[in-house]
C-alpha cells in the first residue's frame, strides 16, 4: 500500500489455481491483468507513492506506469462581486479522489504575484491552513482550524470563523471567511491552483473577480462587464465605463481579454467613443497593427483569438455612463480560463485608469 492508500495484491480468478493482480483504489478493484495477457498471472512486489507499480511474471518483471490524470482547480463561488468582507467557496478536484489532493492554493491579487498579496495555502493532509506573508517568501503562524482565531498580513486576514473543508467524491470544497485592508482596494483576481500529493500541480488558474471598494476617481473609470463570469465559445458582453465629467468626456477605452494582462496573442479590442470607432488589435499585440470599423456598420472584425460582430455591436450612454455591447466569439484553440481587463482613457489623453481585471470567461 501507498501513501494514497491504493494497493495491489493478487485475488484468485475464480479458476483452480489461478490468481490475477489487482489494484484497489478510491473504492474500486482493478484486475491488473486485463493490462496485457503477459500480466495475467504476474504478482505484484508493490506500489510507490505515484502510483508505479512493479510486477513479476513468467516473462521477467514488469512496470506499470499509470496515466496520470492532474489534479483541477474548479472555481470560486461568488465568481465575482465587491466587499471588504466575504465568504467565499473555492472548489478543487482530483481524478484519483479528494483524498490524493496536497496542497491547494488561492491568490488574490491584480497580477499573478505573491507579494503584496493575499495568498493562502490548505494543506490538505495536515488540514492545516497558511497565510502568505507581505513579502510573498514565508508562511505566517498556521491557522488552528480547530478554535477560533484569525491570521492576516497588510491585504487581508483569515478567521476561522465559517471556515470549512469537506470532500465527496473527486472534489474538495475549501470555504473561507476573508476581510480584505482597504490599503487593498481596487479590483483583483482570484487565481486558485490545485496540487495533489504526488506533487502534480494544475498551475495557476484565473478563476473570478473580486473589488475591494475605492471611492471613484475623478475622470475616467472601468465599471463592470456582464455577464462576469461563465463559459463558451459565443458570448454578448456589456461593456460599461464611467467618466465623472459626463460619458461626453471618454476618449478611448479598452477591452482585453488573455489569461494575462498581455495583448500578444489576445481579444484586444479599442473604442474610440469621439470617432464611434470599434477597432481589434492584431496577433502580435502592437496596437499600431490593427483593424478597425465605424459604428453602426456590418460586417466582423476578427484575429486568431477572437471575433467580433460590428452588425451587432451596441453603444448606449447616460449620465457619466457609456455601455458597449459585444457580440465576441472565440475559436477553440484560445481555450481555458481568462481574465477580463478594462481601461479608460479621457478625450485628451490626460487622465487613465489603468488596467482592471472585471471578469473571468473560460474558453471551452
Amino acid at each position: 500500500m501507498n501513501a494514497s492508500g491504493q494497493v495491489v495484491g493478487t485475488m484468485w480468478s475464480g479458476a483452480p489455481n489461478t490468481v490475477r493482480p489487482f489494484l484497489y483504489q478510491n473504492g474500486t478493484v482493478y484486475d491488473l491483468g486485463k493490462v496485457s495477457n503477459d500480466l495475467a498471472g504476474a504478482v505484484p512486489a508493490g506500489i510507490n507513492d505515484s502510483g508505479q507499480i512493479v510486477l513479476n511474471g513468467a516473462g521477467g518483471a514488469y512496470l506499470l506506469t499509470p496515466h496520470v490524470g492532474l489534479p483541477a482547480a474548479v472555481g470560486v463561488s461568488p465568481a465575482s462581486g465587491s466587499g471588504s468582507n466575504q465568504t467565499m467557496v473555492f472548489t478543487f478536484s482530483d481524478p484519483r479522489g479528494w483524498q490524493d489532493l496536497g496542497v491547494v492554493n488561492i491568490l488574490i491579487n491584480t497580477f499573478l504575484d505573491g507579494r503584496q498579496s493575499c495568498y493562502i495555502a490548505y494543506s490538505r493532509p495536515l488540514n492545516a491552513l497558511y497565510l502568505v506573508n507581505d513579502a510573498g517568501n514565508g508562511l505566517l503562524p498556521e491557522l488552528p482550524l480547530n478554535r477560533s482565531g484569525s491570521v492576516g498580513n497588510s491585504q487581508c486576514t483569515v478567521s476561522t470563523a465559517g471556515f470549512s473543508a469537506s470532500g465527496i467524491g473527486n472534489t474538495l470544497t475549501l470555504t473561507l471567511n476573508l476581510t480584505f485592508s482597504a490599503a487593498f482596494a481596487g479590483n483583483h483576481v482570484v487565481y486558485l491552483a490545485a496540487g495533489d500529493v504526488a506533487e502534480n500541480n494544475s498551475g495557476w488558474q484565473p478563476s473570478g473577480t473580486w473589488s475591494v471598494p475605492v471611492t471613484p476617481p475623478p475622470g475616467p473609470a472601468v465599471g463592470a462587464v456582464s455577464p462576469a463570469n461563465g463559459s463558451g465559445l459565443n458570448q454578448m458582453f456589456s461593456f460599461t465605463f464611467t467618466d465623472g465629467d459626463g460619458w461626453q468626456d471618454l476618449g478611448i477605452v479598452n477591452i482585453l481579454i488573455n489569461s494575462s494582462l498581455d495583448g500578444r496573442q489576445a481579444c484586444y479590442l479599442a473604442y474610440s467613443r469621439p470617432a464611434n470607432a470599434l477597432y481589434l488589435v492584431g496577433d502580435a499585440g502592437d496596437p499600431s497593427a490593427y483593424s478597425g470599423m465605424l459604428l453602426p456598420g456590418s460586417g466582423s472584425l476578427g484575429n486568431s483569438q477572437c471575433t467580433v460582430s460590428v452588425g451587432a455591436a451596441t453603444v448606449a450612454v447616460i449620465g457619466n455612463a457609456l455601455t458597449l455591447t459585444l457580440s465576441i466569439g472565440f475559436p477553440a484553440a484560445f481555450g481555458g480560463n481568462k481574465v477580463i481587463y478594462l481601461a479608460a482613457r479621457d478625450s485628451t489623453d490626460a487622465t487613465n485608469s489603468g488596467w482592471q481585471a472585471v471578469g473571468t470567461w473560460t474558453v471551452q
